[in-house]
């Protein structure tokens, strides 16, 4: 069989779904979510096809026997606005952005298969993931990490641990005992403890975090953690700036302030024609973003709907109504997101 012909009939089909069940989705963009989500060759495209026959309502039912191309498609298709179901952990009820592991009930994330791959260990007895197996049978990570059998002798410090370097000669340092240097890029000359290349044209990757370089906020030689407009920023500024965001004097706005004008006053990225990539694109607030582009509180409202239901439909307003109110208002909107995966 010709797998060109059977391989563009499948994309036209899966084509003609996506612009039947999303309004206002034309070809040409749900094409281009396709290929965004690589979700538009050989098996995935497969997979997909066949899952979308045999349910039609794959896209807003959210069930978690989804393959990994569907899922991956309807996490593009989500944070672009449209209306989808994006599927949760069947074991924990979180939402992740990948779900690559299987279970009977349907796909799980990576943590909870990592606890489903869980076997007591034959040395010291705690049930955790299986990091390898010897004549005691499975060992986890922690009693693999210390064995012995595994650890040398240190040209450092003289110690036998575990190697975490090994010197040009071979012989081996222990993570106390090894540390990244900090050399000089060749493209930029700026100073940087994360190098490419050989030993004798170091490159830092100019402007990626771990990069050391004089910090536009405070001055300092620190690492570079963001390029913001301003300039490169350290941890510390960063940090600051992000939980303290205040009124821009250009606009007016309550933003993170991460530019500055003529004059040296902070403004925030619109006002100098930047993004602003610390706004929710749900409720324009400065809260830190917690999913898809939305803050925790307005993820927290989404997720109390879809478990309580609309408090102003008719016969929830004065039942679940306060319920659902006091529960949005949360000091720590983050703690009642836990609760509510919990079931």
């Amino acid at each position: 069989m010709n797998t060109g012909p059977a391989r563009r009939a499948a994309r036209e089909r899966v084509l003609d779904h996506l612009v039947e069940q999303m309004p206002g989705l034309s070809r040409d963009a749900a094409r281009a979510f396709l290929v965004a989500a690589n979700a538009d060759r050989s098996n995935g495209l497969r997979r997909l096809d066949a899952h979308l026959a045999a349910e039609p309502d794959a896209l807003t039912s959210g069930s978690a026997t989804a393959p990994p191309s569907l899922f991956r498609l309807l996490v593009v298709l989500e944070r672009a606005g449209h209306g989808v179901a994006v599927p949760a952990c069947v074991a924990c009820g979180h939402r992740r952005t990948q779900l690559p592991g299987r279970s009977a009930r349907g796909r799980i994330c990576q943590s909870c298969a990592a606890k489903q791959r869980a076997r007591p260990c034959g040395r010291c007895g705690r049930t955790a993931a299986v990091a390898a197996t010897g004549e005691d049978g499975p060992i986890c990570a922690s009693c693999y990490a210390r064995d012995p059998d595994r650890h040398e002798q240190c040209a450092g410090c003289g110690q036998r641990r575990k190697v975490n370097h090994r010197r040009s000669d071979g012989s081996a340092l222990c993570g106390s005992c090894h540390r990244n240097p900090v050399l000089t890029c060749a493209d930029c000359g700026g100073l940087s403890r994360r190098v490419r290349g050989d030993g004798t044209r170091p490159r830092c990757g100019c402007g990626r975090p771990g990069r050391v370089r004089t910090c536009a906020g405070c001055g300092l030689q620190r690492d570079v953690v963001a390029r913001w407009p301003i300039g490169d920023v350290c941890r510390r500024c960063y940090r600051s700036a992000r939980d303290h965001p205040a009124s821009c004097p250009g606009c007016g706005a309550t933003r993170v302030l991460v530019a500055a004008g003529v004059d040296g006053a902070a403004l925030c990225g619109p006002c100098v024609d930047a993004p602003d990539p610390y706004t929710c694109r749900e409720c324009g607030g400065t809260e830190p973003r917690y999913q898809d582009g939305r803050c925790a509180r307005c993820v927290l409202r989404s997720r109390l709907a879809e478990q309580i239901g609309d408090p102003t439909a008719e016969g929830l307003a004065e039942k679940l109504g306060p319920l659902f109110a006091a529960l949005a208002r949360a000091h720590r909107p983050r703690s009642v997101l836990a609760w509510l995966a919990r079931g």
